[in-house]
């Protein structure tokens, strides 16, 4: 990902943002998107509802189905 350093001046006009803004030129054309950093950065793994055991364990379940299971649905339909 390319990184942008702000002026200063730029920089305190983005400093107490909360919430995600458009960014636009001078004629009002939308260049792109800001989505500020929260403050309380919380790990993602401090908002999982799952413990690590938990995810252990389903780490090693099979998901889905397998191919021939598929088509041989498919075909009977």
């Amino acid at each position: 990902m390319t990184r942008v350093l702000l002026e200063t001046e730029l920089e305190s006009r983005f400093a107490g943002l909360d919430e995600p803004v458009e960014v636009c030129d001078h004629s009002g054309r939308l260049i792109g998107y800001f989505h500020p950093v929260a403050r309380d950065r919380v790990s993602v793994k401090e908002l999982s509802p799952f413990t690590d055991e938990e995810i252990m364990s389903r780490c090693g379940q099979p998901v889905g189905r397998l191919l021939s299971d598929i088509m041989r649905d498919l075909q009977s339909q």
